[in-house]
């Protein structure tokens, strides 16, 4: 279509119209009427309360900027005290204050450290220290005047590192202005290079509280209260303290809450219009677009302004989408029922935004991690890496306002909670953020941290988005030039200031709450201005003045006559009659008195509508507490800074009638029905008429967050699993007294199975016992594991060889054992008990528990290292290390603990073992373990002990933790009933296969290598290899190569564990690359066509190769007797730039060992080390005077009495008789 030019100018006659913007916005649903306007009226008469402008407005964004200016004449000094607030390294200029002045005395006050008896030591971060340190200095004081308090402690570089709330000197504060205020002192911080004003770099030194300094005097007005910010450096600490007394001297400040002194110049702040009206309508039609890789993180981006956002930038193209809440949200399959049910709006307001957004097509994840959890955090953006990839934005929208407006009056943690997103919430964010490819970090801050008068009774609220300002401008210096700060101004329809732009104090600033769309036009333009920080507004041209915005006090602005307009309810207001106002009136009246009188402790009689507060004896910035009270009367939010503008109940009652007079009328009693619901009655619209939604459920985290997305994939997992590294690894194998050992035994193809020593237990009938054998298990030092001989020589073998396992995982991972004492770390382990039989040395133990109680197979791990997680002992026969790895990687998932050390242990103290499996016809009569292979006849069982030391992996990754392997999923099921005890269930070890690959999102062909269970039979072993086919498609033959093999034939079947020592081969592989020889299956037995597989058993150790962007994953089986079959996927850690190694394994202490002797009935042939020993009578009844005898001068008797019920099942009859 073709355009032509036209002359609009000849539609009208002598004056051409303005543009204006809408009184509101214009999809919002909300109804506008024109008030007091009269026809061929030229202006309207309103109340200071009403909220009205004219309909031209303009946008502006503004910056601050610094002009010279000196301090005019000289300012009388006074004669009085001065407490200067510093550290012991600030206190050299601390004394070069005010050293010429007699008549002035100054208290230093310094931050845990005294210097003289003069001085007062307190400590800045304590409440109770706070509290005193006003005693303290009130008795210093003795009736001196105070002139002021001088705070020094910002030019401490290193005290100001900390992010942590100032509680006691904010205590201090409080405390002061609570009850001398009326003083008419001077607050004034010193901060160093805080401003960026002629500097190239800024520091943080002061940012925490110069919010605060800068608005008290607004809040306040008997005090004055500023920051003073200087480029002397400490060691010219004679010319700042020159700079300090002047500026503390200076009177004439006409409002000023800041200076700088630059170079020996003094610069005050003022503000600029940096992009005009013009400026702003021609960038208007320059469009935002993202790339569809972009991947956007919106903190508080569930409702509000973050929630607005989100909707924005999906309109720009964005398709990956993290919100941050602070809510956890319900199932995804309670969403459909909730938005049904229209009971919870909030709730529901949230999930339909998100569902929105996923219509769209975009993925959206939402988690409800802390911002103050760092190790929370760096996982949150670890498992975004995996499912979005790098993100790429930030909108850092979180915050809070708090309830007790009064700064005095604010509880500590009201001013914590507030300041907690916005400081340490926003550190930890950017470090966990700083190693990603950023093109912005933008920062949601307020009007609140700019303008005094505005931040009343939001002290805390101004010091936060201060905090925020500094910082954006700190870290652009350091390079990170993707950081912007907004001072944003009430957003009219969302956010924590909705509803704020109609108090008296925002009104007299001359700019207009914006509207959603506004803020949003606003935002798209700050990102491509230069500016760091930037101050958008919407203004009523000739009442905004950009320096009247600094200062603790608002000058208003004569308003033109012109045509104007009162922004109410979205309902039009019902007329009032004279006579009903006026009762109106008289009611609202009474609910103040009776509401402020309750909190002055007045009787309704004894207050005068019309008598200032101040009159009653309190400031009216403490009736700001009612604001709670209040607003349950109204719609619209009541700033708390609506009661430094109105000082009387009559004039508070003026300003509630001018602008809730529908919301009054409803809830004081006037009116019976809603208005709401009169309007909508008499427009016949129904009242319940918006369509409810269907949210299709989707998939729900085990852990904090939610994955919400179009669809799921066959590949994706049924659950977001929290990884897990292993950090130690320690076991001592048939042949392989270290793990380096057992890696060379692997990898050099040996086997370590022979016959037993006769060292062990002899054979009556010459029988040869062949194993996988583990050497010295014999020896042990007690004295290091502060363990009594006695005990010891009780324990049950594998306890005290598992216990020095533990010690050697621990140190392999980098640490020392009492490093982690009093820590949450669990330990799992799996073993099955064998009590020792001997009877005599029992009973001349101090602590004969130690010799028969299977739970302390953990507990003495736990008791030695002072672990304070869980401690338990699990048999679920050859897979028991790998159920204990289920138990310890779900409580490290949930949090529950911060490590787990996990392990099995199985020693073979009597031929019993090879008896039942001989019995059972499955034991090998000739030493060979064949799998997969015509000459399987049997296992060959061994003994061995592994450990390994669990961290979640964003935790070692976090402290730079020795990385061997990450468990992606464990998976356990069980037979169930089969045939008879020992046989399998193929269909149940095809879904635990099939569960673990789910759980992680892995595709078969992702697995390089499994290791099988292994039976060593040839009907076990054909089923497993058959769930393996079906499982992992190995008879796909185009799909990737796929390497079986088993430890077993190295060192046989270890029973309890075997599970362990295949996991740790596992491990081993990946870490090491390579995989090792399969001494099996040289002759395939005929069950399964090995040549028509993608099946691959090598010959000897080989590099594990790879396709580009893949990573190296084993898989493990463990099924044995019993049916619990479990199945893990481990994959090889591959760190990226953010990963610094700083834990390097290191070698355990030196023992000083002996050999404990062995019962000879644990190692009878006849005599099997489960059965209980007949001791003759006559030698139990000597033994059991010894044990009466000395058991009772124990300290612990009647603790002790509880073990004899375990006693009595050793010793039967003997035991109950003589005790």
């Amino acid at each position: 279509m073709k355009g032509l030019i036209f002359d609009w100018n000849k539609l009208y006659g002598g004056a051409r119209p303005r543009r204006i913007s809408l009184p509101t916005y214009p999809f919002a649903g909300e109804r506008c009427w024109f008030s007091g306007v009269e026809a061929g009226a030229g202006s309207s008469t309103t109340g200071p309360a009403e909220s009205i402008y004219d309909l031209t407005t303009e946008k502006v964004i503004i910056t601050k900027d610094w002009q010279q200016k000196t301090i005019k004449g000289e300012n009388a000094q006074q004669a009085g005290a001065v407490v200067v607030l510093g550290t012991v390294k600030t206190m050299k200029l601390a004394a070069a204050l005010f050293e010429e002045i007699e008549a002035i005395k100054v208290v230093r006050v310094i931050h845990e450290g005294t210097l003289s008896s003069e001085e007062i030591s307190t400590d800045f971060y304590s409440v109770p220290a706070g509290e005193y340190l006003h005693q303290q200095i009130k008795d210093k004081l003795n009736s001196q005047k105070l002139l002021g308090v001088i705070d020094v402690t910002p030019y401490d570089e290193v005290y100001e590192q900390s992010i942590a709330v100032e509680s006691g000197k904010i205590t201090f504060l409080q405390k002061l202005i609570e009850h001398d205020r009326n003083e008419g002192y001077k607050l004034l911080q010193v901060t160093h290079q805080l401003c960026p004003f002629q500097l190239v770099r800024t520091t943080m030194q002061g940012a925490r509280l110069a919010g605060l300094y800068r608005m008290l005097g607004a809040e306040y007005k008997q005090i004055q209260a500023m920051t003073m910010d200087s480029d002397c450096s400490f060691e010219e600490y004679e010319k700042l303290a020159k700079q300090i007394q002047r500026e503390f001297w200076n009177r004439n400040t006409e409002n000023l809450t800041e200076c700088c002194y630059r170079n020996g110049e003094r610069y005050e702040p003022h503000l600029t219009i940096s992009q005009t009206n013009d400026d702003i309508q021609k960038s208007l039609h320059i469009l935002e677009q993202y790339e569809k890789h972009d991947v956007i993180l919106i903190t508080g981006g569930s409702r509000g302004i973050g929630a607005s956002i989100a909707r924005h930038v999906v309109s720009q193209g964005v398709k990956n989408i993290v919100l941050l809440g602070r809510e956890d949200l319900p199932e995804p399959s309670e969403w459909k029922k909730i938005l049904v049910n229209k009971e919870k709006p909030e709730l529901e307001e949230k999930l339909k935004g998100m569902q929105s957004l996923i219509d769209q097509g975009v993925r959206v994840h939402y988690y409800n991690t802390s911002l103050m959890d760092q190790k929370g955090i760096n996982a949150m953006v670890h498992k975004i890496h995996q499912y979005l990839g790098p993100i790429t934005g930030v909108f850092h929208c979180a915050g809070l306002t708090s309830k007790n407006p009064a700064f005095f009056k604010k509880p500590l943690s009201d001013i914590e909670a507030v300041c907690e997103p916005k400081i340490k919430g926003l550190v930890t964010l950017h470090k966990a953020l700083e190693k990603e490819p950023l093109n912005f970090f933008i920062l949601f801050s307020s009007l609140s941290s700019i303008a005094p008068t505005l931040s009343a009774g939001q002290s805390d609220y101004a010091m936060a988005n201060a905090y925020m300002d500094y910082y954006a401008l700190h870290q652009t210096g350091e390079g990170k030039s993707y950081f912007k700060s907004i001072q944003w101004p009430a957003w009219g329809e969302t956010g924590l200031a909705a509803g704020g732009a109609r108090a008296p104090a925002y009104i007299r600033t001359g700019i207009i709450s914006h509207t959603t769309a506004d803020g949003l036009a606003f935002l798209d333009i700050i990102k491509r201005t230069p500016n760091i920080v930037s101050l958008p507004c919407v203004m009523a041209p000739g009442e905004f003045k950009c320096e009247q915005l600094l200062k603790t006090e608002l000058i208003s602005v004569k308003k033109e006559p012109g045509f104007r307009l009162q922004q109410t309810s979205r309902l039009k207001p019902k007329e009032l009659s004279i006579q009903a106002r006026a009762d109106l009136r008289t009611s609202v009246v009474q609910w103040l008195q009776k509401v402020i009188g309750a909190e002055l402790k007045l009787r309704i009689e004894q207050l005068d509508e019309d008598k200032p507060f101040d009159e009653y004896g309190v400031d009216s910035i403490i009736l700001a507490q009612l604001t709670q009270t209040m607003q349950e009367m109204v719609s619209n939010t009541i700033t708390p800074s609506l009661f430094l503008e109105y000082r009387t109940i009559s004039t508070l009652a003026d300003y509630f009638m001018s602008n809730y007079q529908e919301d009054l009328r409803k809830n004081i009693g006037l009116e019976t029905d809603s208005v709401r619901d009169n309007y909508l009655k008499e427009n016949n619209i129904p009242i319940n008429n918006e369509p409810s939604q269907s949210v299709n459920p989707e998939l729900r985290d085990n852990g904090k967050a939610v994955w919400v997305s179009q669809a799921v994939a066959n590949n994706q997992p049924v659950q977001t699993l929290k990884d897990i590294a292993v950090v130690g690894i320690s076991c001592r194998f048939p042949g392989a007294p270290t793990k380096e050992a057992y890696w060379s035994l692997l990898t050099e193809g040996t086997t370590a199975i022979k016959p037993l020593s006769e060292k062990r237990w002899s054979s009556k009938d010459n029988r040869v016992y062949y194993g996988g054998w583990v050497d010295d298990f014999d020896l042990f030092d007690p004295k290091f594991f502060n363990i009594n001989e006695n005990d010891a020589s009780i324990m049950d073998p594998q306890a005290r060889i598992i216990l020095e396992e533990s010690l050697k995982a621990i140190y392999d991972a980098g640490y020392e054992y009492k490093q982690l004492s009093g820590q949450k770390i669990g330990v799992f382990i799996g073993g099955r008990s064998q009590p020792n039989m001997n009877v005599n040395a029992i009973l001349q133990a101090p602590n004969p528990i130690l010799g028969i109680g299977q739970n302390y197979l953990a507990a003495n791990i736990s008791r030695f290292f002072n672990f304070k997680g869980p401690s338990l002992v699990l048999d679920t026969a050859c897979s028991s290390g790998i159920t204990g790895l289920l138990f310890a990687a779900d409580s490290l998932r949930e949090k529950r603990i911060d490590m787990a050390l996990t392990g099995a242990v199985n020693i073979l103290l009597s031929p019993y073992a090879h008896h039942m499996f001989a019995a059972r016809n499955i034991l090998s009569k000739n030493g060979e373990f064949h799998i997969f292979d015509k000459r399987s006849g049997g296992e060959v069982i061994g003994e061995g002990v592994g450990v390994v030391l669990l961290k979640r992996l964003g935790d070692a990754i976090k402290d730079g933790n020795h990385i061997y392997g990450v468990i992606k999923a464990i998976s356990v099921n069980n037979d169930g009933r089969t045939l008879g005890p020992g046989s399998p269930d193929i269909n149940a070890q095809k879904q635990v296969m099939q569960e673990a690959l789910l759980l992680c999102g892995k595709q078969p062909e992702d697995i390089g290598y499994i290791e099988v269970n292994g039976g060593g039979s040839p009907v076990i072993d054909a089923i497993e290899i058959k769930a393996l086919s079906e499982t992992y498609h190995l008879t796909r033959q185009a799909l990737t190569s796929c390497f079986i093999g088993s430890v077993k034939p190295n060192i046989g079947h270890l029973l309890l564990a075997s599970g362990l020592a295949g996991f740790i081969r596992c491990v081993l592989s990946v870490y090491h690359k390579k995989i090792p020889p399969f001494l099996s299956a040289f002759d395939p037995f005929n069950y399964y066509d090995f040549s028509a597989s993608r099946i691959h058993f090598n010959r000897e150790t080989i590099d594990w190769k790879i396709g580009s962007g893949k990573k190296r994953i084993a898989a493990q089986n463990s099924f044995p007797d019993g049916g619990t079959n479990c199945h893990v996927l481990i994959e090889e850690f591959a760190p990226d730039g953010s990963y610094q190694q700083q834990y390097l394994p290191k070698t355990a202490p030196d023992m000083v060992k002996k050999r404990f002797t062995l019962s000879p009935l644990s190692f009878s042939e006849s005599f099997p080390a489960y059965a209980v020993a007949e001791v003759p009578a006559e030698n139990a009844e000597t033994s059991m005077d010894k044990y009466k005898e000395n058991f009772k001068k124990q300290p612990d008797w009647e603790i002790k009495q509880q073990e004899h019920v375990l006693l009595k099942n050793i010793w039967g009859e003997y035991h109950e008789k003589n005790i």
